[in-house]
C-alpha cells in the first residue's frame, strides 16, 4: 500500500503545493533539448561503517527507548549530479524521479526515473518541471510562453507518455488523484474561478462548476477522502461527478482521510469548530470541538486528535474516535506543541500505526519529534534533534523513518520501537522516493539507497 503523507501535499489557496525536498541535482552532459544522455555508470553496492550512537535521552517522564536495531548499510548509485535538481517519489512502487530544470528557458526539465529497488535508470525524458505523483501515472505541468500551460500524464515505469494536452490560458493544475485531473482558471481573483475534472486521458471536463474555494477558512483544504470529495465556492462536492454531497450544508469547509469519516468545519467570525458528519446523511456524529487546531488522522487510524489547549509547558491533547464520535482520551503532556510556521489544514507531521507524530520544542529550544499514543495520548517515542523522514508500507507493515542528521532509525509504526538503524552519509538529507530511503551526494556524484 502506497501513502502519500510526507511529501506533504498541502492544500493552500487554490493551489496544491507538492512539497519535494530539495537536495541535489543530476546533470547527463546536455547538448540541446533531445540531446542524447549520458548512459549512467553502472550501479555500485557498498556498505557504509553504521557505527551506533545514542538517541539523545528522552525528557523527565518519557519511557526510554532502546536506540539499537538492526544494523543496515546502503546502496549507491554513481551517477553525475549537479545543484539544482529535486527529487520525488513518483507515486509507482519503487520508481524515484530526479528532476533538473533545462537552462535554455523553456520551462522544461529532465526527468531521470531511478529504480531504487535495482538500482538502475529505467527512462529519461523531457518534460515539464511541475510533478504531480499519483498511482495513476505522473502528470507534469511546463508553463508555455504564450501563458498557457502544457500538461503531460507519463507512465512511471516505462516513462512512455499516456496522454497530453495544452490548457487554456489561465488554467493550471491544481490537485491530481483518484484518477483525476483538476483543473482551475485561476485568471481572476475572485473565488468563483472555474473548476474542470478530467480523467487521466486529459480529455473534455467530466464536470465543471465553481472553482475551490480558498477565502472562508484559514487553513483551506482543496480534495480530501483520498480523493473523493472536494471543497468548492458552492459547496462540497463529488470529486468525481461534481454533483453535490449529501452532507456539508452550514461547514465552511470538510475535512477527513476517508469518503466516510469527515470532519466539518465551521467558522463564523469566531474560531474554527469541527464535528465529525455522517456523509451518506448528513446527521453530526458526537460533539462540536473548539480547539487549538486539528493535529492528526489518517485513513489506517479509527482515532483523530485535535490539540484542545496549551498552557505553561503542557500540551492538552483529546482523540476522538471515528466509529462514534466519542472521546478516547484526554491527555496532557509535559511539552509544547510547535505552532505551524504557515497554514496547514493539520499541526501534526503525520499518524501511522499506533501513533501521531509531532514536533515539540523543549524548554532548552532543542526542537524535538516525538510520537504519541492513538490510544492514550502519552509518549511513546521522543527524540531530541530528530526529524521526520517518512513511512514505508510493504505487506501491511509500516515503518516509521527519522533522522537527528547523524543517524537514520526505522520504527516499526505499531510499537515505535526501533528495527534498523544506520549512519547517514555525512552532510546528506534523506528522503522517501519510490519506498525507499533516498539520500543524493552531489559532490560526489551517488546517489544512496537504504537496504531494508
Amino acid at each position: 500500500m502506497r501513502r502519500p503523507w510526507l511529501g506533504w501535499v498541502i492544500a493552500v489557496g487554490v493551489g496544491i503545493v507538492v512539497v519535494a525536498l530539495v537536495v541535489a541535482g543530476l546533470v547527463f552532459g546536455l547538448g540541446g533539448l533531445f540531446s542524447k544522455p549520458e548512459v549512467p555508470q553502472a550501479p555500485v553496492t557498498t556498505e557504509l561503517p553504521s557505527e551506533a550512537t545514542e538517541i539523545p535521552a528522552a525528557p523527565t517522564g518519557v519511557p526510554s527507548v532502546d536506540p539499537s536495531g538492526v544494523r543496515s548499510t546502503w546502496s549507491m548509485m554513481q551517477l553525475t549530479l549537479s545543484n539544482d535538481a529535486s527529487v520525488t517519489d513518483s507515486g509507482t512502487d519503487n520508481i524515484a524521479v530526479i528532476s533538473i530544470p533545462m537552462d535554455d528557458g523553456s520551462g522544461t526539465c529532465m526527468l531521470t526515473a531511478v529504480n531504487a529497488e535495482t538500482l538502475s535508470v529505467p527512462w529519461i525524458a523531457t518534460s515539464g518541471c511541475g510533478l504531480y505523483p499519483s498511482t495513476e501515472g505522473l502528470v507534469t505541468t511546463q508553463d508555455n510562453p504564450d501563458g498557457t500551460v502544457h500538461v503531460q500524464v507519463i507512465d512511471a515505469t516505462s516513462g512512455s507518455v499516456t496522454a497530453d494536452t495544452d490548457l487554456t490560458a489561465g488554467d493550471t493544475v491544481v490537485a491530481v488523484g483518484g484518477g483525476i485531473v483538476y483543473i482551475q482558471d485561476v485568471s481572476a481573483t475572485s473565488d468563483a474561478d472555474t473548476g474542470c475534472a478530467r480523467d487521466m486521458t486529459l480529455g473534455p471536463c467530466l464536470w465543471q462548476g465553481p472553482g475551490i474555494a480558498t477565502g472562508n477558512t484559514d487553513s483551506p483544504v482543496a480534495v480530501f477522502g483520498d480523493y473523493t470529495w472536494i471543497n468548492t465556492v458552492d459547496g462540497i462536492r463529488d470529486f468525481h461527478t461534481g454533483a453535490p454531497a449529501p452532507f456539508g450544508s452550514g461547514c465552511s469547509q470538510a475535512d477527513g482521510p476517508t469518503a466516510d469519516h469527515v470532519l466539518c468545519e465551521m467558522r463564523s467570525g469566531g474560531p474554527m469548530t469541527y464535528q465529525q458528519v455522517d456523509t451518506t446523511t448528513g446527521q453530526a456524529i458526537g460533539p462540536v470541538i473548539t480547539p487549538i487546531g486539528l493535529m492528526s488522522f489518517s485513513e489506517d487510524s479509527s482515532v483523530y486528535v485535535f490539540l484542545q489547549d496549551e498552557s505553561g509547558n503542557q500540551s492538552h491533547l483529546v482523540g476522538y474516535s471515528w466509529d462514534t464520535g466519542q472521546q478516547v482520551f484526554d491527555t496532557s503532556v509535559n511539552v509544547l506543541l510547535n505552532p505551524p510556521s504557515h497554514l496547514l489544514p493539520k499541526l501534526a507531521a503525520g499518524q501511522v500505526g499506533s501513533a501521531m507524530w509531532a514536533y515539540h520544542t523543549e524548554l532548552s529550544s532543542v526542537e524535538s519529534l516525538a510520537a504519541f499514543s492513538l490510544s492514550t495520548g502519552t509518549i511513546m517515542w521522543d527524540g531530541a534533534n530528530a526529524g521526520m523522514v517518512g513511512v514505508i508500507s510493504v505487506n501491511g507493515t509500516s515503518t516509521v523513518y527519522v533522522s537527528d542528521g547523524l543517524q537514520v532509525t526505522g520504527l516499526d509504526a505499531d510499537t515505535v520501537q526501533p528495527v534498523l538503524t544506520t549512519d547517514l552519509p555525512a552532510g546528506l538529507t534523506a528522503t522517501i522516493a519510490g519506498d525507499h530511503v533516498v539520500a543524493m551526494d552531489n559532490s560526489m556524484g551517488i546517489v544512496w539507497v537504504l537496504k531494508s
